[in-house]
């Protein structure tokens, strides 16, 4: 592992074949250029009421985000390590 993006701490609910997290706590890159940083530098993001939307793909080994229909991102991909 090199480093972290982000992290985040919540739960999740699957609704309408959707896995929704509801975010306790997120921590990210912010007010840097580095791609990846160590756990411990990245800043936790205020905000009430965060949520992330998924769903699975590929015989469940892909778990992709759901983006905003006008959205200028591709989302997330995260792919199943055995």
């Amino acid at each position: 592992m090199i480093g972290f993006r982000e992290y985040l701490t919540g739960s999740f609910q699957i609704i309408n074949g959707n896995i929704v997290v509801s975010i306790l706590e997120l921590y990210t890159i912010q007010g840097s250029d580095d791609m990846y940083l160590g756990k411990e530098e990245l800043s936790i993001v205020d905000g009430e009421n965060l949520s992330r939307v998924f769903v699975l793909r590929n015989k469940n080994t892909e778990l992709h985000t759901i983006m905003p229909p006008l959205s200028s991102s591709l989302g997330m991909i995260y792919y199943r390590v055995d």
